[in-house]
């Protein structure tokens, strides 16, 4: 279905966010190589991979749960939240007591 089509297809951007930033043109390579056996983009574009190569990396049958990984904080995180569109998370990384409590926001 074109849902299923689409929700792969971010699935894959969301993957390959860093290097379709940087070299867009290696997605038909690395990105279909690397991506789990069962995708949908996978098997739309199986004829790009190219012919030497053999035999493939062992990959999951499906994408796993985590969607995107934010980058910027290591520490714990005592609270989440999302603004009222849900496209930007908040955190708590500290007790509300606490003097040097801070709240981050991932504006990309």
């Amino acid at each position: 279905s074109l849902e299923a089509v689409v929700h792969n297809a971010t699935r894959f951007t969301l993957a390959f966010q860093p290097a379709l930033k940087e070299a867009p043109l290696q997605l038909y390579y690395a990105g279909l190589i690397f991506s789990p056996k069962a995708s949908i983009i996978r098997e739309m574009f199986s004829n790009e991979v190219p012919a030497w190569l053999v035999s493939g990396p062992r990959m999951a049958e499906n994408w796993g749960p985590a969607l995107q990984t934010l980058k910027g904080h290591a520490g714990g995180v005592r609270a989440v939240a999302f603004s009222p569109d849900g496209k930007t998370p908040q955190l708590s990384t500290s007790k509300p007591s606490q003097a040097n409590r801070t709240s981050l926001a991932w504006l990309e």
